[in-house]
Formats: C-alpha cells, structure tokens, sequence
C-alpha cells in the first residue's frame, strides 16, 4: 500500500486509493455526499470495500484491512461464517421474501427467549431505530402514559424521538427538519443523574425509561457504578417500563447480552445489528404482559383504539431470519464472546503500552469487547485509572478527547497500516474470527501510525 512519492498521510491515501477515489466521484453526484449512512462520509472520500473474509477485507484497489468495522459492527461470527453462508444458500433456494409467516420466525423467537434475560415474547422489525420506537409506543400504550424519559448523550437512532439531545450543544436537535413537539414528551436527564430520574418519576406521567445499556454512545460514556441498580429500583417502584438500548450490546458481551453481564434486567429490551450476522433485521423483547399491547383480540372497538399497531413489510423476512438463526446458534455458547473479550483486553493493553511509549496524552480504556481510544486528551485521572471502565465523571461526550484536526488523519493512518475502522475513536473487537496475530499486528500499525502522526506535527 506505501507510495515512495507521497509526501503527506493525505496524499498516500489518495495516491493507493484511486479506484475508491473514482468511486466516489461518481456516488456524490447520484447520491448526496456518496453515502447512504452519514458515518460512512469522511475525507478526502471513504473506502469502497470489494469483499470480506473472516477478520479482513479488501477494498476496489485490493488493499487489505483487518476489519474492526464489519457490516457497521454487526457480524461477530466475521465474514462469509460458514454457518451464515450455508443457512443463506439453503433459504436462497427457497425464496426471499413470501410477505407471510414462516417457521423461521418460531427458531428466532424460541433462540432470543432462550438467551436474553428478560424476553417472554419477541416481535421483530428491520433496524434498530424502529425497535426503539417501537419500544416506545409499547410502553405508552401499557401504562397509558406519554413520557418517556431519555439521558443526554444517548444514540437511539434516527426516528424522531431519538434526535434529540444526541450531542452538545443538547438543546439543539441532532438534525434539521425537526419540530419542537416531536420532543415534547420527552424528559431529559443528564447522563449518571439519579437526582434527575427521581425528580421525572415524581411526576406521575412517565411512561417509560429508554437508555443504553452498557453507557452513553456505544460505551464512551459508561455509568457509575451503582447507578443502573438506582435506575431499575425507581422504574419498578413507579410503574415506569425500563427499556434498555441493546442494538449495539446484544450477544455481544455474552449470550445474554449486557443484562447478562450487568445483572440488570429491563422490562423491555431493543435488539439489533449482531442479531442478523449482517442482514437488516432487529426486534423488541420483553414481558409477555408489555407486549401482549401488540396482540389483536378480536374485540373490534379495543384492537382499533388501544392496540399497538406495528407493521414493516420486510419484519421478520425470511432470508434475514435464516440468518439470525444460525447466527444465535453459535452466539449461545458463549466461545465468540469470551474470544472478543480476551482480545478486547489485549488490545487495550497493547494500545496504551504504544501511547505511553510515543509520550502522547490519552489512554484507551474499555470493557470487555468494546474500546475507546482518547489521543491528546489531558485527563486528570489518566494516573489513576487502569484504563478499564472511564472514572473521569467529567468526561466529555462523543470522543471530544480526539478532535477532529487528529481523527481523520489518524483514521487515514490507519488504512494505510492495513486497519478498517472508520470510527476513529472506537476500538471494538467485532469478529470472534479475529486472532492472536490480527492483535499483534493491529497494535503495530498504531506504533507506526503515532509516529508518522508526529513527523508530520499532527500529534
């Protein structure tokens, strides 16, 4: 991938890049910026990837990458599983989609019941955003109530209630084209503020409480401890439905998820990308009682007014359930999972000794699978904390500890070391498919990406 006559992060990456680069030229002028997900937009233009296989891809221009990004972190079993692959050829030869029942709905649904703490029934929708809003509309509809409270900070997707207070300034909706009464029945807290949920679950009107599961933004911001017990003993005492935002934790940390790690379980919880190895499938699950709200009764006047209406024409699609269930067949043992974490630990533990080797502010700290990595970050606690869970209560949202001047050139480092991760700031360990070697070999693309970072005094 080097190229002697490059001069600049920048230029190398344009330079070994020039299918990609092509592409991109033509998707911008067909599709808004070129991309199709917000994430995927960076510059001087993203990666076009060509194919997977097990940890690694490859791009247009046949560069090759272990993947900390595969299928936007949803394909723990890796690329092209042998599991998945067989259960998609044999449902290929089937059909794709017969807008009817399927027994491939009866494995999912038994498979998530099985594994997943709080689930006596499951409903299945196609992303993770629509869980969310479906979980939402359930807990309404239960306890005939219209609040919903939310934490600052906290990523639950694109439909509207989701939008708001996602980033600073958190007044402000996290996009355009939103109205101030599609936020307003929602109650705002900050993050780790038990003060904040006592003081919204006095009021009497609150539905349900939504977060996530693990901390705020895919784990940047994690709870102190104690607070999630807090939080499912005021809901309980209040009649409030606890929701918790499991489209990123599900079957990641074990076969249970974060509940299962955690201890806490919700009465409603939202799955989502690990759950289809890749393909567009999530769900809600829960309390038979919650999400009996969903079910017709034959009695016309209540089914018309006081039932919970949910229909999505690829809800529980066969080829995307074919996967699900050979995915979950391999998730309930446990093995991948334990695999992730092991290397999770690794890896911070390779990455911080390469940050305190280039004397360079900032630490990766984590738990489990997941990592998140903070470049020129001065953190008065970095002395104290062994870099797992964060212990800085101040801590800012949304990596702020990378800025932007560092997280593109850092990313473009990166590729060109031979590692996908687009995010910049979240080191995940995606893929039970990942080795010893793929570790090895990420932490020493680190050590010559912070180094080629300070020759050119970005670091």
């Amino acid at each position: 991938m080097k190229n002697q006559g490059a001069t600049t992060i920048e230029q190398e990456f344009i330079a070994t890049h020039p299918k990609c680069q092509e592409c991109y030229r033509r998707l911008k002028e067909l599709i808004p910026s070129g991309v199709s997900h917000d994430a995927r937009y960076m510059t001087p233009f993203p990666l076009f990837l060509a194919r997977g296989e097990g940890s690694k891809v490859w791009d247009v221009d046949g560069n090759e990458y272990i993947d900390y990004h595969p299928g936007m972190v949803n394909q723990l079993l890796g690329h092209r599983h042998p599991a998945i692959v067989a259960a998609l050829t044999e449902q290929l030869s089937k059909g794709l989609e017969f807008g009817a029942c399927d027994e491939l709905e009866i494995q999912a649904a038994e498979l998530i019941i099985e594994m997943v703490p709080c689930a006596e029934q499951v409903r299945f929708t196609c992303s993770g955003a629509e869980a969310n809003e479906l979980a939402i509309r359930l807990a309404r509809a239960y306890t005939d109530k219209s609040k919903i409270i939310r934490f600052r900070g906290h990523w639950h997707g694109g439909f509207n209630e989701g939008l708001a207070a996602v980033a600073v300034p958190f007044d402000v909706p996290y996009s355009a084209g939103l109205t101030e009464d599609a936020f307003s029945n929602l109650l705002l807290a900050d993050h780790n503020s038990i003060e904040d949920v006592r003081r919204f679950a006095e009021r009497g009107d609150v539905a349900g409480l939504l977060l996530e599961s693990m901390g705020a933004h895919t784990v940047v911001m994690p709870y102190r401890p104690g607070f999630l017990e807090e939080v499912r003993q005021i809901t309980k005492e209040k009649g409030i439905v606890l929701i918790s935002d499991e489209v990123f934790t599900n079957f990641r940390f074990a076969p249970g998820g974060a509940q299962e790690v955690t201890g806490i379980i919700p009465d409603l919880v939202t799955l989502g990308k690990p759950l289809g190895a890749g393909m567009p499938v999530s769900g809600v699950a829960g309390k038979k009682d919650i999400m009996q709200k969903l079910a017709f009764t034959g009695d016309s006047e209540y089914d018309r007014h006081h039932r919970v209406r949910w229909q999505g024409t690829h809800s529980g699609s066969p080829i995307a359930l074919a996967a699900t269930v050979a995915n979950l067949e391999v998730l309930k043992t446990g093995e991948v999972q334990a695999q992730m974490n092991r290397h999770g630990a690794m890896l911070r533990k390779g990455l911080n000794e390469q940050i305190k080797q280039h004397n360079i502010p900032g630490c990766v700290y984590g738990h489990y699978s997941a990592n998140r990595i903070f470049l020129n970050h001065n953190c008065p606690y970095l002395d104290k904390c062994n870099r797992e869970p964060c212990i800085n209560p101040d801590h800012e949202f949304l990596d702020k500890g990378m800025p932007n001047s560092l997280r593109n050139p850092f990313r473009l480092a990166m590729f060109l070391n031979g590692i996908n991760n687009p995010t910049g700031g979240g080191w995940l360990i995606n893929t039970g498919a990942m080795t010893d070697e793929d570790i090895e070999k990420t932490v020493e693309a680190f050590d010559r990406s912070l180094a080629r970072l300070k020759v050119e005094k970005i670091l």
